[in-house]
């Protein structure tokens, strides 16, 4: 692993500063190689010299013996003698800068001296900017031969950091050493330097990872002197949880031993969860295999050490505290019962003690419910704890888990459904809700049936795809008993204005349908759709006598009703007649209300007796096709 950073320069007064940086190469033998390319195409005559010092960070004792090389090239390096210096002329220009000057950028390799105390390579990156030609025109002669001097400080891996780690046992307040943890060490390094050796500024940077021994030690050697560095602790891979920081300071052997840490704060809690198969899984074989997987390793006690499975006597272990639940229907009596409700089971951990699993003793019964109870589990008083002390957090859906044997999936019939009930019993258009009792069995076959699903819809409900089918949705489920087949019932209410929508959706009676699910889970066929809907006539609540043009004389009568009708005959007349000493004629409907619940009709002839005159309604009916409900007494117009 390398990394590569640029030099920063600036011209001041004729004088180059070069910014430059120093990454670490961390690892022996890594490749080095930053842009290893034959030197760039000259489009410019200018060339310039490289000048500097490797010493000592600490003490700025020279360091000689080490090889700088430009762009990895043999032929562009030079190595420091014995005060540190080197030297690399004939660094050629790549590019115009405005006429006047040209530059270079270069990738620089640093080698240490072997046996040193500093890390074996380095990377930077230096850009030099050169002068015009003689001419002022670049490329036009020899350029000025500018150069700049940069130093390069070291730093010695003198330091060593050492410590253990251990946690407290929730179980029994033991103190158990962490074992086998990833531990990280992290360093602020000065990676950017100022042509004088300055440091600009930090970089974290991860220099090393180590894992503890089976007495919770960590140890780091080779640490950088003079940096800062922060210590975590990486648990199973989880982000790091900062343990010590601090600074060694320059020296021979700068060191620092910790006393023991106590990370039991740090740790992630105890968890398992349910592999296979899954909660209210329909099995396909009487002997089922259950498997609970840990996020570490259950410790090994008397607790967790399985026992004989029929025993009901000795040392308390998990084996009596993790069960099937053999009360309810669950057909012919196991054999293996430990106790009249509770069916044996063996459990039995893997090698690493992070798996466990669990199988009845006996095989149990086809087309039946059962309910594997794993509150052992939980027992950390007695026991049941991971190798820290701590007991279970979790178990995703709690500690019994429902399961049907299935061996057979043959496909249930549909029910036989019937309503026997509805509330209102009278329903409109308007109506807020609607409640039906539903009554449905089972079909022919023998299917033992797990429960009933029931889908609706009603004119506000939305096409929900791979919910039910067209604009039906599943609203609730029906247990059923899967060894009796007696009449099922269910009530069930659809609210929200039902019948018209509140999406503004056309009138819709509110229909249900049924479908067996079996005690497999096998869904059957889809049962009759039962339909409830609007049972109530429109009724006509006002009529009154209009002056549409203000000429003092009634020309329309205005009728409305109670609830919306989806069609007006365009001649009145076919609908409605006005009785009365000397009533006008009815003629073509003039204004439909947006709502369909109000007609303007013209009329002609007669004399309009207001108060004295009544109106007749027939032939219109409502979007459930219910007349007009008017009593015998014909209307008066007002």
């Amino acid at each position: 692993m390398h990394h590569e950073t640029r030099f920063w320069r600036t011209r001041m007064s004729g004088t180059l500063l070069v910014l430059f940086a120093i990454s670490a190469l961390f690892l022996s033998g890594c490749d080095t190689t930053v842009n290893e390319t034959t030197t760039p195409e000259q489009p410019f005559d200018a060339t310039g010299t490289l000048s500097g010092r490797v010493i000592d960070r600490v003490t700025s004792v020279p360091v000689s013996g080490a090889l700088i090389r430009v762009d990895a090239q043999e032929t562009l390096s030079a190595r420091t003698g014995s005060g540190g210096a080197f030297s690399i002329s004939g660094l050629p220009a790549t590019r115009s800068e405005g006429g006047s000057t040209a530059s270079g950028t270069y990738n620089l390799h640093v080698a240490t001296p072997t046996g040193s105390p500093y890390r074996e390579f380095y990377t930077a990156e230096v850009e030099l900017v050169f002068g015009g030609a003689g001419n002022g025109e670049i490329g036009s002669g020899p350029g000025t031969n500018l150069g700049a001097s940069v130093t390069f400080p070291l730093s010695k891996l003198n330091g060593s950091l050492t410590g253990s780690l251990f946690t407290v046992s929730d179980f029994n307040g033991d103190e158990l050493p962490l074992i086998d943890q990833e531990v990280v060490l992290y360093q602020d390094l000065d990676l950017r330097y100022t042509a004088d050796g300055s440091g600009v500024d930090s970089d974290r940077v991860r220099v090393a990872s180590t894992r503890t021994g089976t007495d919770g030690s960590f140890s780091f050697d080779n640490v950088e002197e003079a940096a800062s560095y922060d210590i975590e602790l990486a648990f199973d891979g989880a982000p790091g949880q900062q343990l010590r920081s601090g600074t060694l300071d320059p020296g021979e052997n700068p060191s620092r031993t910790f006393e023991p840490i106590d990370v039991s704060s740090t740790i992630p809690d105890f968890t398992a969860t349910l592999v296979s198969p899954n909660r209210r899984a329909d099995v396909d074989t009487a002997e089922p295999e259950f498997i609970i997987a840990f996020n570490r390793p259950v410790a090994a006690n008397a607790y967790t050490t399985p026992g004989d499975p029929l025993s009901t006597s000795g040392p308390a272990n998990i084996t009596d505290d993790i069960f099937i639940d053999g009360t309810g229907s669950e057909g012919p009596t196991p054999k293996a019962r430990r106790t009249d409700d509770e069916i044996a089971v063996n459990v039995a951990f893997n090698s690493t003690r992070d798996t466990l699993t669990i199988t009845p003793v006996d095989p149990l019964q086809d087309g039946t419910e059962y309910q594997l109870d794993v509150g052992g589990l939980f027992n950390d008083s007695a026991g049941f704890v991971d190798e820290y002390g701590r007991g279970i957090d979790r178990l995703p859906g709690g500690a019994e888990i429902n399961f049907s044997i299935g061996i057979n999936t043959d496909t249930p019939d549909a029910p036989n459904v019937s309503v026997t009930d509805v509330t209102p019993e009278d329903r409109d258009y308007f109506s807020g809700s609607v409640t039906a009792r539903l009554e449905f069995t089972p079909g022919d076959n023998s299917v033992p049936v797990r429960e009933y699903e029931i889908y609706r819809r009603t004119a506000d409900t939305d096409d929900a795809p791979g919910v039910g089918d067209d604009d039906f949705e599943l609203v609730t489920t029906v247990s059923a008993t899967n060894t009796s087949f007696g009449v099922i019932t269910a009530t069930n209410s659809a609210t929200g204005s039902p019948f018209y929508g509140d999406d503004g959706s056309d009138y819709e009676p509110v229909a249900w349908y049924f479908r067996a699910i079996s005690i497999n889970g096998v869904a059957g066929e889809a049962s009759s759709i039962i339909e409830v809907g609007d049972n109530v006539g429109v009724g006509l609540t006002s009529t009154t006598y209009l002056d549409t043009d203000a000429d003092g004389t009634y020309d329309a009568l205005r009728l409305r009703f109670d609830e919306p009708i989806p069609s007006f005959p365009t001649d009145a007349s076919t609908f409605a007649t006005i009785d009365g000493a000397n009533a006008p004629s009815i003629g073509n409907v003039l204004e439909i209300d947006a709502g369909r619940q109000q007609v303007i009709v013209d009329i002609f002839g007669g004399t309009p007796a207001s108060g004295t005159d009544t109106v007749e309604i027939s032939d219109l009916s409502d979007y459930a096709g219910n007349g007009v409900d008017i009593d015998e007494n014909d209307i008066t117009i007002f």
